[in-house]
């Protein structure tokens, strides 16, 4: 199911605009580098062709493959179908995870966007399938990938938390843990990674939860409540939507960044029906 969902947010992203736009660095997984790839650097969509038909026959013949026992009995015999059927899927997985980070060009703000994958370790339980974790070798391409980029305003974002907020420890005892574990498992690669590559903004989701933050380095944590659910720790059920305007350059002691928030107007309320039987002429 992860290995079909990643696939499927891949190949959503393609059609965006962030897909037509971005550029991720070749992995060598997917195959040679193609001729005339300046710094191993390509389009996302040129990246996406190339392990779809990688990727794709594994994910639809998934349903239909029975997973190879693996028993005490004949454990050996066993051992080399079980690890095939185990490595191709790990091959796959690899193959899409590689896609990530992805950097978006925005040349009319001149501004980039850095995509993160915060969801990459595979998870076998639902009580641990909300845990994230970005990864030594996405932080590595993220490094890679931003020196071609040098536009001013730079915004990473991804869908885990960083940090928590301090109104949570009023929080009774199971939504306390909840909020500990939530966050992203190494939140200090991304945070360092902002301090020293001057980020204005980290944009984040996960939990329905709202709120602004300055890290030392500057870099700005925006969180933003849920679209339809509202903010979960205030208790504020109201749909909501939050648009960022960001200044090309930090003035004075301002962040530079403006916050508006957008709510949709309440559908109006349903008008009572004229009954029909009331409007018919009386019978004689």
């Amino acid at each position: 199911v992860m290995l079909a969902n990643l696939m499927k947010c891949a190949q959503a992203f393609a059609r965006t605009g962030g897909g037509a736009r971005g550029h991720v660095v070749w992995s060598r997984s997917w195959g040679p580098l193609p001729e005339g790839v300046d710094g191993g650097q390509v389009p996302f969509a040129r990246a996406w062709a190339a392990v779809e038909p990688l990727v794709k026959p594994v994910v639809e013949s998934l349903p239909a493959t029975p997973v190879p026992p693996l028993g005490w009995r004949h454990w050996l015999r066993d051992l080399g179908p079980h690890r095939a059927y185990v490595r191709r899927i790990e091959t796959a997985r690899r193959q899409l995870l590689a896609l990530f980070p992805v950097a978006v060009a925005i040349p009319e703000r001149d501004a980039v966007l850095f995509v993160l994958n915060s969801s990459t370790r595979v998870s076998r339980h639902p009580a641990t399938c909300a845990l994230g974790y970005l990864g030594w070798w996405q932080l590595r391409r993220l490094r890679r990938i931003a020196t071609r980029f040098p536009q001013p305003v730079r915004v990473v974002t991804l869908h885990h938390h960083v940090v928590r907020r301090g109104e949570e420890g009023a929080e009774d005892f199971v939504n306390r843990v909840f909020a500990k574990f939530s966050v992203l498992a190494d939140a200090w690669r991304v945070t360092r990674f902002c301090k020293q590559h001057d980020v204005r903004a980290l944009l984040n989701g996960h939990r329905h939860i709202e709120y602004q933050l300055r890290l030392p380095g500057g870099t700005v944590i925006l969180a933003t409540a849920s679209s339809t659910l509202g903010d979960e720790l205030s208790g504020d059920p109201r749909p909501q939507l939050e648009r960022y305007d960001i200044a090309r350059a930090q003035q004075g002691p301002s962040v530079g960044i403006h916050r508006r928030i957008l709510r949709p107007l309440p559908l109006p309320a349903p008008q009572p029906q004229p009954d029909p039987a009331l409007n018919d002429p009386p019978k004689t």
